[in-house]
């Protein structure tokens, strides 16, 4: 969508009709800037790990209770083998199998999503970006203290220890408007006199050049990386990531997991909750495309995101490096 204002709007500078478009324009820009204000990305994530890799296995999942109501935009399944060298391989069994899958809300009075189970198996993804999404038909609303509750089934065999997730993407809003006024008179004045630029930004640790590095891993481990502060106040509209979570998907180690939490300096984090990686896309290499967030993420001029990384399986990898690159506009 801003790519098409954007297009249209240079389109009539070019073309010398500006002047006719340009107040429309500037008031959709505005007001996109304000739904960012007013909203609050939310990641949540049920998950199961088949050990055995039997046919029959079952599990259950729930994601976490919020304390507000969360419009619910979409969400995706991917799953991955998570093994080391003493888990057997099978040559003539799939990687990933076969898992259906039943999703429910708490409640007894509730509309369910689904009454029978879902066969999302040709949903995996073990590398091919959001082409994996489950799209709903329409957002609709997690109340406040629900939850949604995953069911798995394996129908086929797959490879022991293979982890299966489900990601729901989703957003909170806030009626109120809990900024600065010199942030809205900051907007008003870059709107007026800027048009929309594309920036890309990167996080990445000291001791990593470009990169996210986690010089040894363990459970536990915790490290920050920093993006540079922005010039100008700005919309994050998605990311990618390579290896970030992953470990080294050169070796046969047991595949590092770990959670997240991006924070803006001077402004709201993503999200009030750590994120599982496994949420997201597992494999995400540089030349596919982005995880885009329900709603731009609003970053003000001047600050600097910071993600958190907490590592929560030991390894026997010493280092990991991946990189995270966010992909933004300037309002």
């Amino acid at each position: 969508m801003i790519f098409n204002e954007v297009f249209d709007y240079c389109y009539h500078v070019l073309n010398g009709t500006a002047s006719s478009v340009r107040d429309a324009y500037n008031r959709k820009r505005y007001n996109r800037a304000l739904v960012a204000l007013r909203c609050q990305n939310y990641f949540l994530s049920c998950q199961f790990q088949n050990v055995s890799g039997f046919v029959g296995v079952t599990g259950i999942s729930r994601t976490l209770a919020l304390e507000k109501p969360l419009i619910i935009r979409g969400g995706g399944m991917n799953a991955i083998f998570i093994g080391n060298p003493s888990t057997p391989v099978y040559e003539d069994i799939p990687e990933t199998g076969a898992v259906n899958v039943q999703l429910e809300r708490s409640g007894p009075s509730r509309q369910q999503i689904t009454r029978n189970f879902l066969c999302p198996s040709h949903y995996f993804s073990t590398g091919e970006s959001q082409f994996w999404e489950l799209d709903w038909p329409m957002p609709w609303v997690l109340d406040r203290n629900e939850i949604i509750l995953a069911t798995f089934n394996q129908v086929s065999a797959c490879q022991p220890n293979t982890l299966y997730n489900i990601g729901f993407y989703g957003l909170v809003v806030d009626p109120k408007l809990r900024c600065d006024e010199n942030l809205i008179y900051g907007l008003e004045q870059q709107i007026a006199n800027t048009i929309p630029k594309p920036r890309y930004i990167h996080l990445k640790t000291d001791i990593g050049g470009g990169t996210i590095v986690l010089s040894a891993i363990g459970a536990n481990e915790r490290i920050v990386a920093n993006t540079v502060e922005v010039p100008e106040h700005m919309l994050i509209l998605g990311w990618r990531r390579f290896v970030v979570g992953m470990g080294n998907p050169d070796t046969d180690t047991i595949e590092p997991s770990c959670t997240i939490r991006l924070v803006v300096t001077g402004g709201p984090a993503f999200s009030r909750i750590e994120i599982p990686v496994q949420a997201f896309e597992y494999f995400t290499n540089p030349d596919l495309g982005y995880f885009r967030f329900s709603v731009p993420h609003f970053v003000p001029q001047g600050s600097s995101l910071s993600l958190s990384i907490t590592s929560s399986i030991s390894d026997a990898v010493q280092q990991f490096e991946g990189e995270i690159e966010l992909l933004c506009v300037t309002v």
